[in-house]
C-alpha cells in the first residue's frame, strides 16, 4: 500500500443551529440540528496490479513468509463522491430536588451520497448509529453520599473498510455491528468538606463484551475502587 503526492486535503462544511434554554432553576433545555457536507475523501482503492514483466525484471518477487506472490500495489485517492450527514439531538436535564439531576438526549443521525460516484460499496456506510439515546441521574446527599448512573445505547451500525482482494488488490467489505447498550453507575461517600472522596465505579455492566468496532477489542465489565484527595 503506497501514498501518494496528488491527494487533495479531506474536506468538511459543518453547519449547526440550536436553541438552549437555561432560564429555569428546574430544568434545562436544548435542541440542535446539524449539516455536515464532506468532500474528497481519502480511500485506497487505486490498484496497479503487478505485469509478467515486473515479476520478469525483479521489481516484485515469491514472498516466502506467506507463500504467495504480490498481486500489485494500492494507492490512496480521493473519492468523487460527496457525502452529506444529517443530524438532530433534544435534551433535557431536570433538578427536581435540591442535589438530584436527572438528564435524557436522544439523538439521529443519517449519512448519504448525494452527488458523485463512491468507490463500489461505500454508498452503504453507516458507521455513525441512526439512533442514540442516553439516559442518567446523580444524587448527591447533604450528608456526604454519591449516587450516579448513566445508561447508553445505540442502534447498529455498518462500517465499511478496505480489505485485500485477490483479483483486484483491494476492495471494500461491509462489517456489521449490532446495537448494543452500556450501564455505568457509581456509588461515592465524601469526607473532610469534600476534600476526600471514596468511590466505588461499575462501567459496562448490562452488556459485557460488546464491541464499539467491528474489528475492535471487546469491552468487558469493570468495577473500580477510585480515591480523591484534594488539598
Amino acid at each position: 500500500s503506497l501514498g501518494s503526492k496528488r491527494l487533495a486535503p479531506e474536506r468538511m462544511l459543518t453547519t449547526e443551529v440550536g436553541y438552549r434554554n437555561q432560564d429555569s432553576d428546574y430544568f434545562a433545555l436544548e435542541v440542535t440540528a446539524y449539516l455536515n457536507l464532506v468532500d474528497d475523501a481519502i480511500v485506497s482503492s487505486e490498484v496497479s496490479a503487478y505485469t509478467l514483466g515486473d515479476y520478469g525484471s525483479g521489481v516484485t518477487a515469491y514472498a516466502d513468509d506467506i507463500a504467495a506472490f504480490s498481486v500489485g500495489q494500492v494507492r490512496n485517492q480521493n473519492e468523487s463522491a460527496r457525502f452529506m450527514q444529517l443530524g438532530a439531538e433534544l435534551g433535557v436535564r431536570v433538578f427536581p430536588v435540591r442535589g438530584l439531576d436527572v438528564y435524557g438526549n436522544y439523538s439521529l443521525h443519517d449519512t448519504r451520497v448525494v452527488s458523485g460516484v463512491p468507490s463500489l460499496g461505500r454508498e452503504d456506510d453507516q458507521r455513525t448509529s441512526r439512533h442514540k439515546l442516553n439516559l442518567g441521574a446523580q444524587y448527591r446527599a447533604p450528608f456526604g453520599l454519591d449516587l450516579g448512573v448513566d445508561f447508553h445505547w445505540v442502534s447498529s451500525q455498518l462500517w465499511v473498510e478496505t480489505i485485500p482482494d485477490a483479483e483486484t488488490g483491494a476492495s471494500f467489505g461491509h462489517f456489521p455491528l449490532p446495537a448494543y447498550a452500556v450501564l455505568n453507575a457509581r456509588v461515592g461517600y465524601r469526607l473532610l468538606d469534600g476534600r476526600l472522596q471514596l468511590g466505588v465505579v461499575g462501567t459496562n455492566l448490562v452488556d459485557p463484551r460488546h464491541r464499539e468496532h467491528p474489528l475492535g477489542q471487546r469491552v468487558d465489565r469493570r468495577v473500580l475502587g477510585t480515591v480523591n484527595l484534594g488539598f
